[in-house]
């Protein structure tokens, strides 16, 4: 009887066994592969053309109050331009002082247009409101500023913007500010 019961026991044992590598799997946790999600963008074209217009004021009334305060530093361009463009806007700024220059008020947004925008580069042709801003000559008598005319301004978008150059628009474009 114990043998029969002993094989009947072994008999169990190993149709347990069986029985385990036929079951299913237990489940696993699993979480979504971080590849197989594409990233959410964390500004849109349009927003991060905002930026730069902001950044561009604020970057031109850096240089209007670089002028007021007599200080010729590329440090007043700070957080608004690149290295080489803060130093270039520093001798625009020590050129105005020579001159005599100086201004009373502030410039603010008229328009930006988008011009072009590769990897962390951003081109934008830029108009500036000068209505609130008057400019006068060492003999402090105002300047005529005549119209407002549009400017190339070419952004470093890699982080936030920053101002990496200045110029005019190229030949041969009809672009007027509002």
């Amino acid at each position: 009887m114990l043998a029969r019961l002993g094989s009947g026991l072994a008999l169990a044992a190993v149709a347990a066994l069986a029985l385990v590598g036929c079951s299913p799997p237990e489940p696993v946790a699993t979480t979504p592969a971080a590849e197989s999600q594409s990233p959410t963008p964390t500004s849109t074209e349009e927003e991060l053309l905002q930026a730069a217009g902001e950044v561009y004021v604020a970057y031109s009334n850096a240089h209007v109050r670089a002028v007021t305060e007599r200080t010729v530093s590329a440090s007043a361009f700070e957080g608004l331009a690149t290295s080489a463009q803060a130093e270039q806007a520093a001798l625009e700024v020590d050129l105005d002082i020579q001159d005599g220059v100086s201004y009373d008020g502030q410039y603010a947004l008229a328009s930006i247009a988008l011009e072009s925008h590769v990897a962390t580069t951003l081109e934008a042709i830029v108009c500036l409101n000068i209505d609130d801003l008057s400019v006068r000559n060492a003999a402090g008598e105002q300047l005529e500023q005549g119209d407002p005319r549009p400017l190339l301004v070419t952004f470093d978008v890699q982080e936030t913007p920053l101002v990496a150059a200045v110029g005019p628009i190229p030949n041969g474009s009809e672009q007027s500010c509002p």
